[in-house]
């Protein structure tokens, strides 16, 4: 397949959150889509990403994908939680952001426990019978202080800018450079009681009644600092996770009003996908299939949906709502 303006062969595209159930599909989706690219594949240890990696190639290209394509992606062990991502950003074309800080399995990357504890009376006792130097207490980690879907893309939306600079020859087809995989409902938590009475069936499901660790409220931020940041941007918002759901027709909509359901392997095809759609830069958009339908082309969904406006995203409307729930009707 001939790659599309935004990307050419030999460009490195950055994939965090590589262990995870959509991260490392999208790994082996970059190597499908875009014969030439190089991955680079980011997660918290080396041997289980290097695990997750191979099963995904494997299960796109079968049991034994050519050695080449697997020389065509760098594993890197990174604490991401350290919010310093200048190395893993350098020389990087593009960035498809799938690390959070919800959840758990392969998926999640908890926060490392870092041992802060100055050094016992009695440690430093023995250290002055060896004749050696009293031991300094270790310097506390830099940390993000917030969670990776929050804290952790607004810090890698600046160690990215730098990206910037690649408009200059690729201003006739921009594409977004930096591809965040936030959710369908983060805005909804903020709905007042009118809205809420008005889009019952957007708002009457349980991840927006439980908000667990207020995951909705962390991502929607993340969501307004990659806003802010002056890249060229998508945010792909999936409705209800389902790897029992078969493959269909990818529905997508802005405003934050749609329930359904997708795949993580549908998924994963349109988070590659939307890095060589200029009609996504700019925009927020939620996701999710039908499966009585054929697949098509994104281009033209994604032509219809307006461009972010502000830092707050696109709001909700109720005619897309209204023919939404026509859609879905068992909802999410």
């Amino acid at each position: 397949m001939a790659l599309r303006g935004g990307l050419q062969k030999g460009d490195t595209v950055l994939v965090t959150g590589a262990t995870g159930g959509t991260g490392r599909l999208v790994v082996a989706e970059l190597l499908k889509q875009c014969p030439g690219i190089n991955v680079r594949a980011v997660g918290r240890e080396l041997e289980p990403l290097q695990e997750a990696v191979q099963e995904a190639v494997a299960q796109a290209f079968g049991e034994e994908p050519a050695e080449s394509l697997l020389e065509s992606v760098e594993l890197v062990a990174a604490d991401l939680n350290s919010g310093e991502y200048d190395d893993l950003a350098k020389g990087c074309a593009a960035v498809v952001w799938c690390a959070t800080s919800f959840g758990s399995g392969a998926g999640s990357d908890p926060p490392p426990e870092t041992d802060l504890r100055p050094p016992s009376p009695l440690e430093g006792f023995f250290r002055q019978l060896q004749g050696l130097p009293a031991e300094e207490p270790p310097p506390p980690t830099k940390t993000l202080g917030g969670p990776l879907d929050a804290d952790g893309v607004a810090a890698a939306a600046s160690s990215f800018g730098e990206a910037a600079a690649l408009l200059a020859a690729d201003a006739g087809s921009i594409t977004p450079k930096f591809v965040l995989l936030s959710s369908a409902a983060v805005s909804r938590v903020e709905w007042n009681k009118s809205r809420q009475s008005e889009l019952p069936a957007a708002f009457d499901i349980p991840i927006v009644k439980l908000n667990p660790k207020d995951i909705l409220g962390t991502k929607l931020s993340g969501e307004k600092s990659l806003r802010e940041s002056g890249l060229p941007y998508a945010i792909v918002r999936p409705c209800g996770l389902n790897d029992e759901q078969p493959p269909g027709r990818l529905v997508l909509s802005s405003g934050d009003v749609a329930t359904g359901r997708i795949s993580r392997s549908d998924l994963a095809e349109l988070l590659v996908g939307t890095l060589f759609e200029k009609g996504a830069v700019g925009k927020t958009f939620e996701a999710f299939t039908l499966s009585d339908l054929p697949k098509r082309p994104i281009a033209d969904a994604l032509a219809v949906l307006p461009e972010d406006s502000g830092a707050d995203g696109p709001q909700p409307d109720s005619a897309a709502y209204n023919v939404l729930v026509q859609l879905t009707p068992g909802g999410a």
